[in-house]
């Protein structure tokens, strides 16, 4: 069975789930999906860093990663979705 996160998840749908079981389903679909998006490197394929204070804007997945892991970003660091 799939490793479940603690997670709360509020599942609102305009159509009523017939049973637990459809419901349950749901929930199992959204946990691998948010599971697969959660991952550092998909985050660091999916977003740049732009350092204003050194005109840079960063695109490498690495160089991002190492960026996230920092406790703190510096002053004129912004991460973006590249959506």
């Amino acid at each position: 069975m799939l490793k479940t996160n603690d997670r709360d998840l509020l599942v609102i749908s305009k159509t009523a789930l017939e049973s637990d079981a459809a419901l349950e389903q749901e929930v199992l679909i959204l946990n691998e999906l948010l599971h697969e998006v959660e991952i550092l490197r998909n985050i660091a394929c999916s977003s740049e860093i732009f350092d204003l204070t050194r005109c840079r804007i960063f695109k490498k997945p690495e160089t991002i990663i190492k960026q996230l892991q920092e406790k703190q970003l510096r002053s004129f660091v912004f991460i973006c979705n590249k959506n």
